[in-house]
């Protein structure tokens, strides 16, 4: 009985036993699974890399040998555009020469007729001055005639009624209590804003209180001064016939002007003056013609010139893009070559990818087993 319980219990630890050997077998074949997944994915991911790689320079391949293929035919049209601009270059030279001919003859023409402007504006100011002294020398014989004389005497004698008349007047204001006020006040004013202005630092505010009053009490005093004079009679009738000998001497004087230019001296004066004005105008109209012609011409010429500009420009970009695909031209075999290589590597790459993918998937099945 003793024997049979150590035998079972050996037993039992060799069952145990049995049971965590077959556990941990079964775990690191999961860890190996679990690498060679990890694997696979790898090796999938290095393989469509490489297939893009190649896809990228196949890609490559064909456009560069589009480009080769079309090259060609793109420079023999780039070639043509360039002959026709400078054939266009070398019409539009032509042009220009004959816009430059064209400003310069009408630049001379313009300088020729400046010349009988300065003439004809000459001899208008000298018929001006002659008009001027022949109405002058009209004017004083008139003003010597009776006529004027008599008009201007008896509006000098009415000045000098109305002056005595106004200084009498002025003269009984002294017995004025208001006049004599205000005449004080103005004159104490006056001395108080010369003072001030006398003095040193004096405050700018203050003296311009004092030019107020001042001229404050020189108002009130034309004020009253002209209150009286309008309020004497005898002053009133001098002014009044004062205003009427100065309206005959204007309408005899009206006369006289209205006379002036049918007066014989005159009359020729202003006929010789109105000629050379004629002959001004004309040319001056002529020589507003000719600039007018000068600008017109300017504008054509620089018209041509920008289109000179823009032919040369056009020019020189058409030889630098020819230039550009002639270089291109010549570097496309080697680009060409270049992808080649390129392209093999990555099928090289490719198949090596794709072997350890295999490889890596072979694996992952035999664990799976």
């Amino acid at each position: 009985m003793k024997i049979l319980s150590t035998f079972l219990i050996v037993a039992l630890c060799a069952t145990v036993a049995a049971a965590k050997s077959g556990g941990n077998k079964n775990a690191g074949n999961q860890a190996e699974i679990d690498r060679a997944k990890r694997n696979l994915a790898d090796a999938e991911k290095r393989l469509a890399d490489a297939q893009r790689a190649v896809d990228r320079a196949q890609g490559d391949i064909d456009r560069l040998r589009r480009e080769q293929r079309d090259l060609p035919r793109s420079i023999d049209s780039v070639r043509k555009r360039l002959d026709d601009e400078k054939r266009q270059l070398a019409d539009a030279e032509k042009t220009i020469d004959s816009a430059r001919d064209a400003l310069a003859k009408a630049k001379s023409a313009a300088d020729a007729k400046r010349s009988p402007v300065r003439t004809a504006q000459g001899e208008v100011d000298s018929a001006k001055a002659n008009t001027a002294r022949v109405r002058a020398d009209l004017t004083s014989q008139f003003e010597a005639g009776s006529e004027f004389q008599a008009a201007k005497g008896a509006v000098d004698a009415a000045q000098a009624k109305h002056s005595a008349a106004s200084a009498a007047c002025l003269a009984k204001l002294e017995q004025n209590a208001d006049w004599r006020d205000a005449r004080i006040a103005s004159e104490a004013a006056e001395a108080n804003v010369k003072a001030l202005r006398d003095q040193a630092g004096a405050n700018p505010a203050e003296l311009a209180e004092a030019s107020r009053r001042w001229i404050e009490s020189k108002n009130r005093l034309e004020g009253i001064k002209q209150a009286a004079l309008v309020a004497d009679p005898p002053t009133v009738s001098a002014q009044t016939e004062l205003n009427a000998a100065n309206s005959a001497l204007k309408a005899v004087r009206a006369r006289f002007e209205g006379d002036l230019p049918n007066k014989p001296e005159m009359a020729a004066a202003l006929s010789q003056q109105a000629s050379k004005q004629r002959v001004l105008d004309s040319a001056q109209s002529d020589l507003r013609r000719a600039e007018g012609d000068v600008a017109s011409a300017q504008k054509t010429l620089d018209q041509k010139q920008s289109v000179l500009n823009r032919g040369k420009a056009d020019i020189r970009n058409l030889e630098n893009e020819l230039s550009r695909k002639q270089q291109d031209l010549r570097n496309i075999d080697n680009d060409i070559r270049e992808a080649e290589r390129r392209l093999r590597t990555a099928r090289d790459d490719e198949d090596r990818a794709r072997r350890d993918r295999d490889d890596a998937a072979r694996r992952l099945r035999d664990l799976q087993r």
